[in-house]
């Protein structure tokens, strides 16, 4: 009895653990965006995280990939993140727009 139980209870925490890892995949197909799959846990780039790759090899793949595309959404892990492929794009966001965006991607450390 006791066994069943706790293969009942395991199963139950594998189902929530996936959905925990999964449910943002929807993210880019929601807003219409061209997107990379995503891996359970490890995103759009499994290949880096389990170093079979280099992540920029992983990230010129999806570049080569989408060539031609203004953007393209893929998943770090289990969040959604953009791509930006069009210079004039990357030129306005980098410049004209840069602190209307929350998270960069760039860290920035002073000393104060």
């Amino acid at each position: 009895m006791w066994l069943n139980v706790l293969l009942g209870l395991g199963a139950v925490f594998l189902g929530l653990l996936y959905y925990f890892f999964t449910c943002n995949f929807d993210h880019w197909e929601k807003k219409g965006v061209k997107y990379e799959k995503g891996y359970p846990f490890f995103g759009s780039i499994r290949s880096a995280m389990v170093l079979e790759e280099h992540i920029m090899l992983a990230f010129h793949r999806i570049y080569t990939k989408y060539q031609g595309e203004k953007f393209v959404g893929f998943y770090q892990g289990r969040s959604p993140a953009l791509m930006v492929m069009d210079r004039e794009l990357i030129k306005t966001i980098m410049v004209k727009d840069f602190w209307h965006f929350s998270d960069h991607g760039f860290k920035v450390f002073s000393r104060s």
